[in-house]
């Protein structure tokens, strides 16, 4: 009993927030008739369970004696009731899980009696980890997990019912932070022989007390900024004056970046394909020497029924030359193949679209605007400003095009180089019969040119533009829905199969949203840039430093074009050949989905044996445990080396987590030149922890006023823009 006295506080903030976790999915799922009784008898047994392990069994034998039977016993059990084992897991759980998202899908309500099993295997594993991490003085394991499923819920749209439990979550989670830290900080005291006098009920009412004044507090804070009407009064002026003296608003900016579904399109953020319906609205007209692609928006991330952009590359942009334009002008590689001509120049002037981002053709150099602030996404080459862009703007750019240069050494350099690997990105759901395609198509290209001639034809001949497309049915992969059961579409599905199929023959492209003029709207001088201009395309590298467009489908202006044309003509025998064309066409098709629903049948008559699914579940649990034991070192270390009264630590922390992103110091550099010779940033960062090194090592002063956290964290936020969430997460922990 004295193992559960001294845990009791543990054991009550657990049990509270494991109740919360559970109501809140009880309000998201609208699970009927959630019995929470059941849930307390789990948590009750977990308790006992644990009681006995560390409180009866007081000794490292007895503990190892014990988890050996208990061991032997399960795996006897699992042998001999193996049959039972599975049927449960498959008809219980995996079914379950099956039935639960298709209801949810609909809108449906779900029933208790579903998630009984899963919640019978999952909880008392979680509990038995989050009180081996408190045992070890990890107390806020169960913080994580119930801010992780807030998370969770708002990223799925369940907005409202996170919002309406924020006050419950605030209450509970400042309340356990405090109770958890004075715990852990009275057992440190203890052990020094210093013991506490306070009253321990007094200290809980004091808490709750601050906890629900501290959430009532922070309702009234915005939940979600909609736009200037919500902002307070002191926050907008401050936009005001950014914007007056030219500073850049990255917010302001990003929410109101281009995208497709401002044009009659679906958003290609959310779900991408179904029928659509676009309206000659004029969105902006141009005066230009001839017609070009204007790119609004570029995304990298295909999750196989969306795109979505990973990138944080935005900038002031403060220079007379682009990143993009002085990349490949003075590159060694492209430099004696970039454009000596005089620039170009084309004048935009708005109507109807409203947006921040600037239209702009490849390779644009400058953009001239009447207002301050523009920002650029050097990665990506797309511009933007503060605000709605309201005024003209001149663009000017280099008209180069090098989709006719020759490339042959594409291969494990791009994978292995950071700059192209979100180029090259697929999602796990890409079927083995779109690779094998692009594999067939590609086998006998010698060429990076001859690849993307071959892919880009391959589409253009063979697949039906209609803007009456099929909704992409639940589960399916849109590109491989697109290639086998659905071979029609407009410009968003041959710019995403083009894509995607690039990347699986090894080339870096990226997904683009824009405008693509067109000689046939000229009136009075102008180009009249409409709704049913807008397009998608595709940018693919030809070489470091070097993009190119290509495209393998007309926007639905053009599409119009065509039809009226032939509308027109009098001769019979072109529709003949039109549909003799079609046949081939289907015939192609057919061919193709013939072969690959061969391959997957074949493919379905494999079964995998019981043993080696238990296997990889066995193997997942272990590389699960061991992910959350090298995140509790990694936090243990990063403790220690804040606390610690030397600077040297974090300084060697520095450059070891540099060396992950391929920073290292020269040997025979000093410190100091090292930091001198980094980009402004992270030379802001170094410098001041360089000579604090110094004063320290050579002359033997450990400045305790030195901001160890502040220049941790700031030289972490420098880290996470290099690279998205996942790979930062990955380098850090790893």
């Amino acid at each position: 009993m004295e193992w559960f006295k001294q845990h009791i506080v543990g054991i009550f903030v657990h049990y509270i927030n494991i109740l919360f976790i559970f109501i809140l999915m009880t309000i998201c799922y609208r699970i009927d008739d959630f019995n929470y009784l059941y849930i307390t008898l789990i948590y009750v047994a977990v308790i006992m369970l644990y009681l006995f392990f560390n409180g009866v069994l007081n000794t490292a034998f007895k503990k190892f004696i014990f988890l050996a039977i208990l061991f032997t016993a399960l795996v006897i059990f699992a042998f001999i009731f193996k049959a039972f084992i599975m049927d449960f897991f498959y008809q219980k759980i995996i079914y379950n899980i099956g039935i639960i998202n298709n209801k949810l899908y609909d809108g449906q309500v779900t029933f208790f009696y579903m998630y009984r099993p899963i919640i019978t295997v999952a909880l008392p594993a979680i509990l038995i980890v989050l009180f081996i991490l408190y045992e070890h003085r990890v107390t806020n394991g169960i913080l994580l997990l119930s801010l992780s499923e807030m998370i969770f819920f708002w990223y799925l749209e369940y907005k409202s019912e996170v919002t309406a439990m924020i006050l419950p979550f605030t209450i509970i989670f400042i309340g356990t932070y405090m109770l958890n830290n004075y715990k852990k900080s009275e057992v440190q005291f203890q052990k020094k022989g210093i013991y506490s006098s306070i009253d321990g009920k007094k200290l809980f009412i004091n808490i709750l007390v601050f906890t629900i004044v501290a959430s009532i507090i922070s309702l009234p804070l915005p939940q979600e900024i909609e736009g200037k009407d919500n902002l307070s009064i002191l926050k907008a002026l401050d936009k005001k004056q950014q914007a007056s003296n030219g500073l850049v608003n990255v917010e302001s900016a990003t929410k109101g970046v281009f995208s497709l579904g401002q044009t009659g399109y679906s958003n290609t953020e959310k779900k991408l394909g179904g029928p659509i319906q676009l309206n000659k609205t004029l969105a902006f007209k141009v005066k230009s020497d001839k017609s070009y692609y204007l790119k609004g928006d570029v995304k990298d991330e295909y999750t196989g029924f969306s795109w979505r952009n990973t990138i944080e590359d935005l900038q002031a942009f403060e220079s007379n030359i682009s990143p993009e334009v002085e990349k490949a002008r003075y590159s060694n590689y492209t430099s004696n193949l970039f454009p000596s001509t005089e620039l170009k120049e084309l004048t935009i002037y708005p109507a109807n679209l409203k947006t921040t981002s600037f239209m702009v053709p490849m390779y644009t150099n400058y953009i001239n605007y009447s207002k301050k602030g523009i920002i650029v996404a050097e990665d990506r080459a797309i511009f933007m400003a503060n605000d709605t862009i309201k005024n003209e703007y001149t663009v000017q750019f280099y008209d180069a095009d090098f989709t006719n240069l020759k490339q042959d050494y594409y291969g494990l350099y791009y994978f292995q180089n950071e700059n192209y690997q979100k180029y090259l990105q697929l999602p796990e759901g890409i079927t083995e019969r779109t690779a094998d395609l692009v594999y067939n198509l590609v086998k006998d290209c010698n060429t990076v040119s001859e690849k993307v001639e071959k892919i880009r034809n391959y589409l253009s001949e063979n697949y039906t533009y209609t803007l009456n497309a099929s909704q992409l049915p639940e589960g399916k992969d849109f590109v491989d829905y697109f290639l086998f059961e659905d071979p029609k579409g407009y410009c968003v599905h041959f710019a995403t199969a083009l894509t995607i199929m690039y990347r699986i023959a090894g080339i870096p492209a990226r997904f683009v949203e824009g405008y693509k003029m067109n000689d046939a709207t000229i009136k009075n001088g102008l180009y009249n840039v409409t709704n049913d201009t807008a397009h998608a395309w595709v940018e693919y590298l030809v070489m470091d430093d070097v993009w190119a467009i290509s495209d393998c489908a007309p926007t639905a202006f053009e599409e119009n074009l065509r039809t009226q044309e032939q509308e027109n003509q009098q001769n019979e025998e072109k529709p003949v050949t039109d549909i003799n064309t079609q046949t081939k066409k289907t015939e192609n098709i057919t061919s193709t989905i013939n072969k690959n629903n061969t391959k997957d049948e074949k493919n379905n008559t494999i079964t995998l044996k019981i043993g080696s699914r238990i296997i990889y579940i066995a193997i997942t649990v272990l590389v699960l445990s061991l992910i959350l034991l090298r995140i509790a070192f990694s936090n243990s270390r990063k403790r220690k080396m804040l606390n610690s009264e030397s600077t040297i630590p974090l300084y060697s922390y520095v450059l070891k987590r540099l060396k992950r992103y391929k920073i290292k110091k020269d040997p025979a550099l000093t410190d100091k030149e090292f930091a001198q010779r980094q980009e402004k940033e992270l030379q802001e960062i170094l410098l001041p922890l360089t000579e604090q090194v110094y004063v320290e090592f050579y002359g033997g002063i450990k400045n305790k006023k030195f901001e160890k956290s502040k220049t941790y964290y700031s030289f972490e936020q420098y880290l996470k823009k290099k690279e998205n969430n996942l790979k930062y997460f990955l380098k850090k922990i790893f």
